[in-house]
């Protein structure tokens, strides 16, 4: 072996590692950066491994096919972005993860030249699938023995590997339908076969058990898609036989996995009800009472889409999207991303970088019609070809309803399929790499990554500071608790230092100001949870979550006058999770402000609301005492207070209740004795609203 051949299985193993180490490294909290860090080091390895070969005179497969192209120019189109970002620091960390991408891609088409080293590849990414199903089964079967709600799946079902059952959705998915492809098609050994269909048992098992009608959906439509394009390519035989032949073995793959299944509900590794619950997701598309849950990506888009309108050309910056969002969304929490792809490059690299990604796109799609129609009868290479597309096809389908390029781990693999599938339909033309070009790429990347890696140790402190800080304030709740103040005020003093640090250390974030409003507001610290939350809307104004947490604290503080413009504007904006909330403080600083009737001019709207009165019976208090301070609708009164008795818990009355039902029997008899004094008083009975709407599916 001489130091060339060296230098090559050096970066051959880099890309190994890439594949199989991403989505295995565990997720802490004291190493946030864990991830980004080693898959610099490994892409940084790989790269300087193929520099070396570059220096010795190798030759290499060369660059230059249309999608090779494409990708570059990609990642180029995105760059404008970063010089723009809303977030600098963001954006630094962001050009690190895309220049790591990059070196994964010059890894693959540098490195996999054979066959046999591309299901090498494929080998260790169905092992790593094997293990993060393992580990999500053991999860879903503490779920079931919790005999927890369906809400809580996700949060059981989410592991050290992925804090979020659907990010091993995102990437397990290309692992399946990848594997699914490579054993309908020809050219593998039985023993290849034997340990793709025991990797995809597990996988299979825990993407049913995941729930997400997105992965699904993407598995379905990758398959179908992955069958047309194998019956369309041709080959020797007619079309109807290719299509009867690729029948056959989809249908013969089903029976299997319809035997695995029951194998799997009679050993216990799956509920008997997990095909149902399945089932009973994707109908939860058409079920009128999960409306608002099965449009909440619509309000995401809409936000993403006027956010775009304001920043058209290149966009908020990359890595900026949560930031950039923040005024134009409805929700009460932060939104990391767009749940769409698509929409997400166009909301982080505008215009510019979309058309980059639209042009990577078409590049791709001509590779796969090509590189089908010349593998058509090579039953050697075509399995491995076919299995990439298959996998970014199913990729490309989540890419609609999630972002997994936004995450390292799903990202990386698309990276390598992307690589794989490229060098179909050509032939691999070797070359040697010059020098100077060798030399000059790996300054450009050593640069990137030299701009990227100060980001990294910043978000690195910023992350700690954040987590020393929830920890330091969990243990001044148990001195508290305990009656040692002196000891919970120091406590308490240092977390808003190190959340002050925190805030120093990566200033264009707005996590830390967060986190400071919140930790000062439950332990009744007003001021100071004013003060961080005055910080947050300063830097990011009109954000709606802050402009309403901003009223709610300066109304407990007494300062309703000053509140209400707040509450004001964001109970104006489209309706969604923030304008609701807001509109029903809003609906109490009047209240507070003895402004009644702008007060129930709010809360007759919203006793009409049953979704929301199903969750917040108390409304239907606030509108009553409203009324009863305005002297009006003693019918209406009477109805909202037997509402209440209907939606609160157990039908119990308590204090509050009983005190309004004691007012309104008062200005009953008050308005008794006026109108027998004569047709005067009659001006006092107004004509009563209706009563809260029911349910669509319940009568009147």
């Amino acid at each position: 072996m001489n130091s060339s051949s060296l230098a090559q299985r050096g970066a051959f193993f880099c890309l190994l590692g890439l594949a199989f180490v991403m989505p295995l490294i565990p997720v802490s909290p004291e190493m946030p950066m864990n991830k980004h860090l080693l898959f610099a080091a490994l892409a940084g390895c790989g790269g300087l491994f193929l520099w070396i070969g570059a220096m010795r005179r190798e030759s290499t497969p060369a660059l230059g096919t249309p999608t090779d192209t494409a990708f570059g120019a990609f990642l180029l189109c995105t760059l404008p972005s970063a010089l723009f970002a809303l977030n600098p620091g963001m954006a630094q960390l962001e050009l690190g993860n895309l220049t790591c991408f990059g070196l994964t891609y010059l890894l693959a088409i540098k490195t996999l030249r054979t066959r046999r080293q591309v299901l090498a590849v494929y080998g260790v990414v169905l092992l790593g699938g094997v293990i993060i199903s393992g580990l999500g089964l053991q999860a879903y079967g503490r779920f079931l023995d919790s005999n927890a709600s369906e809400f809580a799946r996700s949060g059981y079902l989410s592991t050290d590997l992925f804090p979020h059952s659907y990010l091993a959705a995102q990437y397990l998915v290309m692992v399946f339908v990848g594997g699914v492809v490579l054993l309908l098609e020809r050219g593998l050994s039985l023993p290849w076969r034997l340990s793709i269909a025991v990797a995809l048992t597990p996988m299979g098992a825990y993407l049913l058990a995941i729930g997400s009608r997105g992965a699904y959906i993407a598995v379905g439509t990758a398959l179908l898609i992955s069958a047309i394009l194998r019956v369309r390519a041709g080959g020797g035989s007619s079309r109807i036989s290719r299509a009867l032949h690729v029948a056959l073995r989809m249908t013969a793959v089903a029976g299997v996995a319809a035997l695995l299944y029951v194998l799997a509900t009679v050993s216990g590794l799956l509920p008997e009800d997990a095909l149902d619950n399945a089932v009973e997701r994707v109908s939860l598309l058409v079920e009128s009472k999960y409306e608002e849950n099965n449009f909440e990506r619509l309000d995401i888009w809409k936000a993403t889409v006027a956010m775009v309108s304001d920043h058209a050309l290149t966009g908020v910056g990359l890595g900026c999207f949560a930031t950039g969002i923040l005024p134009y969304q409805t929700a009460t929490r932060l939104v990391p991303h767009a749940h769409n792809q698509f929409l997400q490059v166009l909301g982080q690299s505008g215009l510019i970088g979309f058309i980059g990604l639209l042009f990577l796109l078409r590049h791709a799609w001509h590779a796969i019609r090509k590189g089908a129609a010349h593998l058509a009868g090579d039953d050697t290479r075509r399995g491995p070809f076919h299995a990439s597309v298959a996998a970014l096809l199913a990729a490309l389908v989540y890419c609609f309803l999630e972002t997994p390029l936004h995450w390292i781990e799903a990202g990386s693999l698309i990276v390598i399929l992307l690589a794989i599938m490229s060098r179909a339909g050509c032939v691999s033309r070797d070359a040697v790499t010059s020098r100077p070009l060798a030399f000059g790429s790996l300054v450009v990347f050593g640069l990137l990554l030299g701009i990227a890696t100060p980001a990294w140790q910043n978000f690195h402190e910023f992350s700690m500071s954040r987590l020393h800080a929830a920890r330091l304030a969990q243990s001044a709740r148990t001195a508290e608790a305990e009656g040692n103040t002196e000891l919970a005020q120091s406590q308490w003093q240092r977390t808003d230092e190190l959340l002050r640090k925190a805030d120093s250390q990566f200033p264009a974030s707005i996590e830390a100001t967060m986190q400071g409003t919140e930790l000062a507001w439950a332990r009744g610290d007003l001021r100071t949870a004013a003060d961080w939350q005055w910080l947050g809307n300063a830097r990011f104004p009109g954000a709606p979550f802050q402009l309403y947490n901003l009223g709610s604290l300066l109304m407990q503080l007494n300062r309703t006058d000053h509140a209400i413009p707040f509450l004001l504007e964001v109970a104006q904006r489209p309706q969604g999770d923030s304008s609701y909330a807001a509109t029903v403080t809003l609906a109490r600083a009047y209240a507070q402000n003895q402004q009644f009737e702008e007060a129930w001019f709010l809360q007759r709207d919203l006793v009409r609301d049953w979704r929301l009165i199903e969750e917040h019976p108390e409304l239907l208090l606030d509108a009553v005492s409203s009324l009863l301070m305005l002297g009006r609708h003693p019918e209406t009164t009477h109805l909202l207070l037997e509402s209440y008795l209907d939606k609160s818990e157990d039908g119990e009355e308590n204090e509050r209740y009983r005190h309004l039902r004691s007012r309104l029997e008062q200005q009953r008899e008050h308005w008794n004795r006026a109108l027998w004094r004569g047709p005067m008083w009659t001006g006092w009975l107004e004509r009563p609203l209706p009563p809260p709407r029911p349910p669509a599916n319940e009568s009147n």
